[in-house]
């Protein structure tokens, strides 16, 4: 293929085949050639190529976009929530504790429908991905009924579990994504259901052994034929008036549509009007090499009790600040506050700490660079290493990562709960003692 410029400089492609012609001694006695203008067809292929870079910048522009305003939300909603636990436990009266209850359930769903559009966007920019480990399905199957049985209760409904004995007792898989994906379904299925059971099943697949089959079975409003396919469309329902009705934002399915294919599987329904809807799981059966050991029982060492602490917080944002000093007002610790990384690195240099809370984003300087400053400093001063917790309002997989990578020794997404908070710190101040 030939890149050729006419003189009125127009760009042409010119593909050319060629071969030598030979006498009976095989001796060459000419040239057979043919030439063949593919100007349009490499014109159509850099038009695609242009269209799919824009596509992909376009979509890793709105992630970026979309993971911003998550933080920008999230760091807000931690107030909110964080003083909404704190308000219980002032002596409220019963009719004001339904106000603060009615308020921490809106700010919990405010963060879910965050999380599932965080969750769409780093799909469509091919960012999500899988971590296989071995993973009991039955344990797994049981903690989903579980946690869905007290919604489903509140509906006058029961969540019915079926495992077929056949199921291997250990699988390779996404843990976190495959109970997302069955979250989503039996969620969606109590949601639209009204009076009968809900059912989840599971098993090898009748026509297909080296497949697992999942199957989400509920007595619902059911879906008419029409809408069957659209409703794995993001921000889509059925029908607008079910939006009105049931609420929700049309997500669940299409993440749980898109993390199914992500996982080699399919993803189908059957319905019917007034008679309810079946989503079938089909997913590759992989089984691990090895399966884990079982865990041996130990008797527990014996662990000290958390002393006082010197905490320092670093923290931007005034309000989160006030936050985190009333979380720890009735406690034994001590807080110190610092407004930036330099302002922190200023405060460690003048006192001890036993353990630092680290705003990962701040003027002057982040909360990345101060703990790769701090840990710098310990590896040329030697001595001991200081607890650091990341604190940022991005949930996503990669701060995680990032932050572990930079020095630090546990990462806390906002909002953050009082009891996680202190539990964190209970954690670090056992370990204080324990060395």
């Amino acid at each position: 293929e030939e890149r050729l410029i006419t003189p009125e400089g127009r760009e042409r492609w010119i593909r050319t085949s060629k071969l030598p012609l030979t006498d009976e001694q095989e001796e060459i006695i000419g040239l057979l050639g043919t030439r063949e203008e593919i100007t349009a067809r490499k014109q159509a292929e850099a038009e695609l190529t242009r269209a799919k870079e824009e596509a992909l910048a376009a979509s890793r522009a709105k992630s970026a976009f979309l993971s911003a305003m998550s933080h920008e939300i999230r760091t807000p909603m931690n107030v909110v929530i964080g003083m909404s636990d704190l308000l219980l436990e002032t002596g409220l009266s019963s009719e004001q504790r339904n106000y603060v209850g009615k308020l921490q359930v809106a700010g919990s769903n405010l963060l879910e429908v965050i999380n599932q559009i965080l969750d769409l966007s780093k799909i469509e920019a091919g960012q999500m991905e899988l971590v296989e480990k071995p993973i009991s399905p039955r344990e797994l199957l049981r903690k989903v009924v579980e946690l869905l049985e007290v919604l489903a209760a509140s509906k006058g409904l029961c969540v019915n579990l079926q495992v077929d004995e056949a199921l291997p007792q250990w699988l390779l898989a996404d843990e976190a994504r495959l109970n997302q994906v069955l979250y989503n379904l039996l969620g969606n299925a109590i949601k639209f259901t009204e009076r009968g059971e809900i059912r989840l099943q599971a098993g090898i697949d009748a026509e297909a052994p080296d497949r697992l089959h999942l199957q989400v079975v509920d007595t619902g409003i059911g879906i008419e034929s029409d809408y069957l396919q659209r409703i794995f469309t993001p921000f889509t329902q059925a029908d607008p008036s079910i939006t009105r009705r049931f609420g929700g934002t049309g997500l669940g399915l299409s993440i749980s549509w898109r993390l199914v294919s992500l996982m080699g599987g399919t993803l189908q329904v059957e319905s019917q009007p007034g008679q309810g809807s079946t989503f079938h799981v089909h997913l590759p059966l992989k089984i691990p090499a090895t399966p884990p050991l079982e865990a041996k029982t130990t008797t527990p060492r014996a662990q000290g009790k958390a002393s006082s602490l010197h905490i320092l917080l670093v923290e931007d944002a005034l309000e989160n600040q006030e936050l985190i000093h009333a979380f720890l007002k009735h406690t034994p610790h001590r807080l110190t506050l610092a407004n930036h990384g330099e302002e922190a690195l200023q405060r460690i240099g003048e006192g001890r700490f036993d353990l630092v809370f680290m705003d990962v984003q701040m003027p002057v300087m982040d909360g990345y660079t101060a703990t790769r400053a701090i840990r710098e400093k310990e590896r040329h001063n030697g001595g001991g290493r200081l607890p650091i917790v990341a604190l940022t309002a991005h949930a996503l997989e990669e701060e995680s990562a990032r932050s572990l990578e930079a020095g630090c020794d546990l990462f806390l997404s906002k909002p953050i709960k009082k009891r996680r908070l202190l539990e964190v710190i209970e954690q670090f101040g056992r370990q204080a003692v324990m060395d």
